[in-house]
């Protein structure tokens, strides 16, 4: 006759955040009171001083992600990587907990034609098992300025993700202003909320 239950309290909220919190300095970073962050990408540098992981070392007009041997005919991809399928280079960032994105922020390098290679287009995804994706938001249309961060904002997720990609359909630079055809981006922010845990206080028979 006594009821079989269950008695737990929803942690406290979390407020927005940037992802990854500090600046990572390899391809896997452990963050203190976070865990481990690991990026992976379609392609990698051309060079030791061309990484992935640059992109996430909160270093604005560093070197970031490029590859030059990376196709982007007029400004539009024309290689075989793709995501979900989805065509286009791609870069991922697997975090140590679940997030629900709101925003990206992207800069490019600076100086000549270099910020005309940074996302022009692309889309954006979540998964939980690295096979499995949701798309989460498309952009186009987007220009860059030196040293400064575009913002893609109002991301609607519908739910909650362990793991972030960005799909770069499009450069910034195409004809007739310019032709470029290889892809480079100095930094990537990202901004949400972490997964509301619970505490279990009681679990087991409840009178």
């Amino acid at each position: 006759t006594e009821p079989q239950g269950r008695l737990a309290v929803l942690d406290e909220p979390h407020n927005l955040e940037e992802f990854p919190p500090r600046a990572m300095t390899g391809y896997k970073t452990h963050f203190e009171g976070h865990g481990e962050f690991c990026v992976s990408a379609s392609s990698d540098g051309v060079t030791p001083s061309y990484t992935i992981w640059k992109a996430f070392d909160k270093t604005v007009n560093g070197l970031g992600w490029h590859d030059q041997n990376v196709p982007y005919t007029d400004g539009v991809y024309s290689g075989t990587q793709s995501l979900a399928g989805i065509s286009g280079e791609w870069i991922t960032l697997k975090l140590p907990y679940k997030i629900n994105l709101k925003s990206v922020a992207i800069a490019p390098r600076s100086g000549n034609t270099l910020s005309q290679r940074s996302a022009g287009s692309g889309v954006i995804l979540g998964s939980n098992d690295g096979n499995n994706w949701d798309q989460l938001h498309s952009f186009s249309g987007l220009t860059a300025t030196d040293y400064e961060f575009t913002n893609i904002n109002n991301i609607i997720a519908p739910g909650y993700y362990k793991t972030i990609a960005i799909v770069v359909t499009e450069l910034v630079g195409k004809p007739p202003t310019i032709n470029i055809t290889s892809l480079n981006i100095s930094e990537i922010k990202f901004f949400g909320t972490r997964e509301q845990g619970q505490s279990v206080l009681h679990d087991g028979q409840l009178t």
